[in-house]
C-alpha cells in the first residue's frame, strides 16, 4: 500500500526558486539530498508551481541503464506544453542523432556535439524562452547521457538575459561520472545548490496523520527515529505496519513494526548513493557496533578520509545515525545483499583487524562465527571473553554456546581442560542436570591419564556438587596417585592440599583477593562436602566473612554453597536462613535458576532445624518448581525436605504421594540419596514402620562410608538406627549403635555433644533419663535448634510419666505441644497431647458411654476441640468471640454426649478439628499447618 505524501515542501522553497531564476535571467538550480529524501517532489513542485504561473516546462528523468545519446533531450521534447513549431524544429535536430553522433566530435574524439547543432539548439531555445519563461526540470542528473548534458549546459551559456532556468536533482554522494558537466556547472554565474534536508518530527507526524493508525506520540517519535525523516524510508515503514496490524492499528508495546517494504528502502537508499557508498555501507554493516570511519577505511582498504563523505549521504538517506544503522533490521538487509564469498571474506578480515586493535572478544566473536572453516589459534580467548560478557548481562545460555566454541576451537590445546571445567561450571547456572552432559569429556581425559594436575580440583568440586561422589572418589584417589608419583608431584600434592585444608584455621581477616580466596579454602575442603564439620566458632566466623566479602560467580559458588551449608549445620541456623535469601538474590541478578535450586535446598534444610515448617516448605517448593523434569535426580533434595515437612505437620498422606513418586535411578549412587532415604526413614518412624526406617539408616550409613562422608555428627546415622531399634525394644544392637556413634563423635563442640547427651539419655536407666533429659531441654531453650528441643522435651514426658510424675510429665508436654502447634509441627503436637490426657493411669480418651463425637454440634465441637488442645475456658471464649459461660454450657455438654467426667478425657482427634471449624477472624490464632 502507498500513500501520497502530503505537502511537506515549503512552499517559500518553490517560490524562492524560480523567482531567483526569473530575476537572474538564465539560471541552474541543483537540488541535492539523500536518495528518497524528497528531491523529486520538490522538483513536481517547481514544475507545478511553473506551469501555474505561465512557464513552459519540460520535463525528463534520467534512469541507471538508460544514458543512450539525447535520451534525455528526447523527454525534454516530449513535454506537452512545449510549442508544436519549436518542437518540430528541435526534433528534426535529433532525428538522426545515431547517424550524426560520430560527426559531432571533435578531433579529439571525445563524443561532443559539433558546435553548429550546439548553436542550432541553443538558438531555438533562446527564442521559446524570450516568448515565455522557460523551465527545463531534470530528475536524477547523475544518470543523465554525456550528449544531453552538452546541449543543455551549452544553451545555458548562449542564453544568458532571457528566463530561463534549468532546474536539476543529484543524489548525494553518487560519483560524479559527468565530473566536467558539474564542474562547468559550478562556473556559472547564476548556479544555486539547494539541499533537501529531511522531514523534522512534526512533519512525521504528519505523514502519519495521513495513514489509518492510532498513533501515539511515542509511535511517531519511533517513526522519526527508524526513519530519519527519510520519506521514502518512512512511506515503506509505514506499510510494513499497515500490513502487520491488518490495516490498522498499534504494534506490540505501541511500536512500530517492521518488515519487507522497509529493508527495501533502505536497500534503495544505499544503492542510489552509488558503488562507493554502498561498499562502505557493507563495511558499517560488518564491523556493527565497532565501526568506526578508521575502521571501515582499513577494512575495505581506502582512505579513511573518504568515509566521512559517505556517512553523511547515509545519514542524510535516513539509514546511519552517525556509525550506527537506524535499526537492526537495516544493517541486516545490507548484509543479506552481500555476496557470501565477498560477506566471510569481510568478516575474516574484520575479526583480525579488531583482535589486532585490542578489542574485547565479545566484539569479535561473532565474526569468527561469520566464518566457516578452522578458527586462528587465538579464536579460544576472544569465544571466551564473549562468555564473560554474557554472563555479566544475564545471558547464561548465550554463554553456554560461547563456551561450546571456544571448546571445539581448543581441541588438541592446554586450553581445552580449562574450557571443559569451566563449561561444566557455568551450566549450573541453568540447572544440576545440566551439567553432567559437560563432564564425560574430563572424565574420559581423567581415566585416560590425560587430565594435567590442575584440573582435578576443579573436577572433583564439580562431581561432589552433583552428588556423584563415586566418580569424585575416583578422581580423588588418581590425584593421590599422581601426588605420590614422579614427574609433576610438586604441583599435585598442591592441588590437593587445597582440597584438605583443614576448617579450623584462624579466620583471616583480610579483605583482599589473597585474603577472600584463604576463606574459600578455609570452609571448602573435601570433607565438609555436606556442611561445617562442627561448625566452630572461627569457622562460623569464616563462613560469614567469605559470603559478605565475596562475589557470586561460578568459581566462587561451591564455597559459598559450603559456607551457607557450615552455617545451617551450626547453632545459628537463623544466619544461614539470612544468607540464603541474600543469596537467592544474587543468583536471580545473575539469571542462575540452577543456582537457586542448590541454595534454596539448603536454606530449606536451616529453615527444618528451626522448627520453621511453612519456611522450609516455601524453599522447598521453590526450589522444586526451578526443576523442570520430573525424573531429574535434583528434584530429590526438596522433594526430601516436604516428605520432611508434611511428616512433622502431621500430613501423612502428602507425605506418602511424594514418596511414591518415581526417581531416577541413578539416585541410587547420589549423595542426594542419603538426604533421600533419611527423609524416608522420617517418615517410616513416625508411621510407625521402624524396620523400613532402621534399612534406610543402614543404607545411609553404607553409603557414608563407602565415600568418605562418615561424619558422626553432620550425618549421624548410628544415632538413627539406635533410636529406631529402641522403639522396637532391640537394646542390644542399639546400644551398639549409640556406643559407635558416642565414640565417633567430637564432643568439643556444642551440637556434637549434644548428640551424645540425648543418646546417652535414651541409653541410660529409667530413672536418670530426667535430668539428663532437663538439662539437655534448658541448653537446647537457649539455641535456636527448635526441632532438636521437641524432640527431647517430648522424650523427657515420656520419661517423667515412666517414673511416675505425671504432673511434671503434663507440664513438660504442654510445653512442647505449644512450641509444636507454633511451628505447625501438628504431628508432635498430638504426641505431646497423647501423653498429657493418655499418660500412665490415666483413662483413655474416648472411653465414655456417650454417643461420640458425632453427636456434638458445630460449636460444641469447636470448644471442645480447643479445650482438647489444651486451652483455658477464657483462652476458649476470647478465639471464639464468646463469653466464658457460653464455654462452660458448651463443655457440660460436650461431657454428657461424649460420657466423660471432664476436658482430661477430652478424644484427641478433635484437636485437629479446631482450624477447620474456627471463625475466618479467629483462624490465624489456631493451630494449623504450614500450608500455603
Amino acid at each position: 500500500m502507498t500513500r501520497p505524501m502530503i505537502d511537506t515542501i515549503q512552499p517559500s522553497m518553490v517560490r524562492r526558486v524560480l523567482a531567483e531564476g526569473w530575476q537572474d535571467r538564465s539560471c541552474v538550480v541543483l537540488l541535492e539530498g539523500g536518495a528518497g529524501s524528497g528531491k523529486s517532489l520538490l522538483l513536481d513542485a517547481v514544475a507545478e508551481h511553473a506551469s501555474r504561473e505561465g512557464a513552459v516546462v519540460l520535463r525528463a528523468a534520467a534512469r541507471e541503464g538508460d544514458a543512450g545519446p539525447f535520451s534525455v533531450l528526447r523527454q525534454l521534447l516530449l513535454s506537452p506544453s512545449l510549442p508544436a513549431a519549436v518542437g518540430q524544429r528541435l526534433a528534426r535536430l535529433l532525428r538522426g542523432a545515431g547517424h550524426w553522433q560520430p560527426t559531432w566530435r571533435d578531433t579529439t574524439g571525445d563524443g561532443r556535439p559539433h558546435l553548429s547543432e550546439i548553436h542550432e539548439f541553443s538558438q531555438a531555445v533562446r527564442e521559446l524562452a524570450e516568448e515565455r519563461p522557460l523551465l527545463l526540470a531534470v530528475d536524477d542528473l547523475g544518470h543523465a547521457d554525456e550528449a544531453s548534458l552538452e546541449l543543455l549546459l551549452q544553451a545555458i551559456r548562449r542564453c544568458r538575459g532571457v528566463r530561463l532556468v534549468l532546474v536539476a536533482t543529484k543524489s548525494l554522494g553518487r560519483d560524479p561520472t559527468r565530473a566536467a558537466f558539474h564542474t562547468e556547472l559550478l562556473r556559472q554565474p547564476h548556479f544555486r545548490r539547494l539541499r533537501v534536508r529531511p522531514l523534522n518530527e512534526a512533519e512525521v507526524a504528519a505523514v502519519v496523520a495521513t495513514y489509518p493508525i492510532a498513533a501515539s506520540r511515542e509511535f511517531t517519535r519511533s517513526c522519526y527515529a527508524i526513519s530519519g525523516g527519510n520519506p521514502l524510508v518512512l512511506r515503506a515503514l509505514l506499510d510494513d505496519h499497515l500490513l502487520a496490524t491488518g490495516g490498522g492499528g498499534s504494534g506490540p508495546d505501541d511500536g512500530v513494526v517492521v518488515g519487507e517494504a522497509y529493508a527495501e528502502a533502505i536497500l534503495t537508499c544505499v544503492h542510489r548513493a552509488g558503488p562507493r557508498v554502498s561498499e562502505i555501507a557493507a563495511g558499517l554493516a560488518v564491523l556493527g557496533e565497532s565501526a568506526s570511519p578508521e575502521r571501515v577505511g582499513r577494512l575495505l582498504d581506502i582512505l579513511p578520509a573518504t568515509v566521512p563523505q559517505a556517512l553523511e549521504v547515509l545519514a542524510a538517506s535516513g539509514v546511519l545515525d552517525g556509525c550506527r544503522f537506524r535499526h537492526p533490521n537495516a544493517r541486516i538487509a545490507v548484509l543479506d545483499r552481500l555476496d557470501a564469498t565477498r560477506r566471510a571474506a569481510l568478516h575474516r578480515r574484520a575479526a583480525a583487524l579488531l583482535y589486532a586493535a585490542g578489542a574485547p572478544g565479545s566484539a569479535i566473536a561473532d565474526h569468527l562465527v561469520a566464518v566457516p572453516g578452522a578458527a586462528p589459534a587465538w579464536a579460544p580467548r576472544v569465544f571466551e571473553e564473549a562468555a564473560d560478557l554474557a554472563l555479566a548481562e544475564g545471558r547464561v545460555a548465550s554463554a553456554i554456546g560461547w563456551l561450546e566454541r571456544a571448546q571445539q576451537a581448543s581441541v588438541g590445546t592446554r586450553l581445552h581442560a580449562h574450557l571443559q571445567h569451566r563449561l561444566a561450571a557455568v551450566a549450573r547456572r541453568l540447572g544440576p542436570s545440566t551439567v553432567d552432559q559437560y563432564l564425560a569429556g574430563p572424565l574420559v581425559a581423567l581415566r585416560a591419564g590425560e587430565l594435567a594436575a590442575p584440573h582435578f580440583a576443579p573436577l572433583i568440586r564439580l562431581l561432589a556438587g552433583q552428588g556423584r561422589m563415586d566418580e569424585a572418589r575416583e578422581a580423588l584417589e588418581r590425584l593421590h596417585t599422581l601426588a605420590t608419583g614422579a614427574g609433576a608431584a610438586v604441583e599435585a600434592k598442591a592441588h590437593l592440599a587445597a582440597l584438605y585444608v583443614s576448617s579450623a584455621r584462624p579466620v583471616p581477616r583480610s579483605v583482599s583477593p589473597a585474603g577472600v580466596e584463604q576463606m574459600h579454602q578455609t570452609v571448602m575442603p573435601w570433607s565438609m562436602v555436606e556442611g561445617g564439620v562442627g561448625a566452630s566458632a572461627d569457622a562460623v566466623a569464616a563462613a560469614e566473612d567469605l559470603l559478605r566479602l565475596s562475589e557470586l560467580t561460578d568459581a566462587t559458588f561451591d564455597a559459598m554453597v559450603g559456607a551457607l551449608k557450615l552455617l545451617a549445620q551450626s547453632d545459628q541456623p537463623s544466619r544461614a536462613l539470612h544468607w540464603c535469601e541474600e543469596l537467592l538474590a544474587r543468583a536471580d541478578l545473575r539469571r542462575a535458576p540452577g543456582w537457586r535450586v542448590v541454595v534454596a535446598c539448603v536454606g530449606g534444610g536451616a529453615a527444618l532445624r528451626m522448627c520453621r515448617l511453612a519456611e522450609a516448605e516455601r524453599l522447598a517448593r521453590h526450589s522444586l518448581g526451578l526443576i523442570h523434569e520430573r525424573d531429574d535426580v535434583f528434584t530429590a533434595g526438596p522433594i526430601s525436605l516436604l516428605v520432611q515437612v508434611a511428616t512433622l505437620a502431621g500430613r501423612h498422606e502428602e507425605a506418602t504421594r511424594l514418596l511414591n513418586r518415581p526417581m531416577p535411578e541413578a539416585l541410587q549412587n547420589n549423595l542426594l540419596g542419603i538426604h533421600y532415604r533419611r527423609a524416608r526413614a522420617v517418615y517410616y518412624r513416625a508411621t510407625q514402620r521402624n524396620h523400613s526406617a532402621l534399612r534406610d539408616s543402614l543404607a545411609t550409613g553404607g553409603l557414608a562410608q563407602r565415600w568418605g562422608l562418615d561424619h558422626a555428627i553432620v550425618l549421624p546415622w548410628r544415632a538413627e538406627a539406635a533410636r529406631t531399634l529402641l522403639a522396637m525394644d532391640d537394646r542390644e544392637p542399639a546400644e551398639r549403635y549409640a556406643r559407635d556413634q558416642i565414640e565417633r563423635t567430637d564432643q568439643s563442640v556444642p551440637r556434637g555433644r549434644r548428640l551424645v547427651r540425648r543418646l546417652g539419655a535414651a541409653l541410660a536407666p529409667v530413672a536418670d533419663q530426667p535430668a539428663r533429659l532437663t538439662e539437655l531441654a534448658d541448653e537446647l531453650a537457649e539455641g535456636e535448634d527448635r526441632l532438636e528441643l521437641l524432640a527431647v522435651l517430648l522424650d523427657l514426658a515420656e520419661a517423667h510419666g515412666a517414673v511416675g510424675d505425671r504432673q511434671r510429665a503434663a507440664e513438660v508436654a504442654g510445653r512442647a505441644v505449644r512450641l509444636a502447634r507454633e511451628s505447625g509441627a501438628l504431628a508432635l503436637a498430638q504426641r505431646g497431647l497423647r501423653l498429657i490426657w493418655a499418660g500412665p493411669g490415666r483413662p483413655a480418651a474416648g472411653t465414655g458411654t456417650g454417643t461420640g463425637a458425632e453427636s456434638l454440634s458445630d460449636s460444641e465441637r469447636r470448644v471442645a476441640s480447643l479445650a482438647a488442645a489444651g486451652e483455658t475456658n477464657r483462652a476458649i471464649a476470647g478465639r471464639l468471640y464468646i463469653t466464658m459461660s457460653t464455654v462452660e454450657q458448651h463443655l457440660t455438654r460436650v461431657y454428657r454426649k461424649l460420657g466423660i467426667q471432664g476436658r482430661h478425657e477430652l478424644p484427641v482427634d478433635l484437636w485437629p478439628d479446631a482450624g477447620q471449624h474456627a471463625p475466618d477472624h479467629a483462624l490465624h490464632t489456631l493451630p494449623h499447618g504450614p500450608r500455603g
